[in-house]
């Protein structure tokens, strides 16, 4: 059993390279295209509509481009959280925005 788990963690490993290599290669162009797409799609998915609190993270250059979805909830009126993390305390901990030029920091 001990083996079968260490060759799953292995082969998971594996996948997550691959994964960010290919997220990795796509061009700022294509990230912000498919962006678009999920900002389209979330602000048309009911369940999201109604909610009145929001869950996002905020993206790296390489992920898909959360900015625009932040500041267009808080127009809408919902609360935005996003996780912090406290490095010391190996905690993520939620943290709400209510403007997202100043309760942020880089780092």
């Amino acid at each position: 059993m001990l083996n079968a788990n260490m060759e799953i963690e292995k082969q998971k490993s594996s996948l997550r390279k691959i994964i960010l290599a290919l997220r990795r290669a796509q061009s700022f162009r294509d990230i912000e295209k498919k962006s678009g797409d999920i900002r389209r799609k979330l602000f048309t998915f009911v369940p999201f509509c109604q909610a009145e609190t929001i869950l996002f993270y905020l993206a790296m250059k390489d992920e898909v481009q959360t900015e625009k979805m932040i500041e267009e909830s808080l127009q809408k009126g919902k609360r935005v959280v996003v996780p912090l993390i406290d490095w010391q305390r190996k905690e993520i901990l939620p943290s709400e925005i209510k403007d997202l030029t100043k309760d942020i920091e880089i780092g």
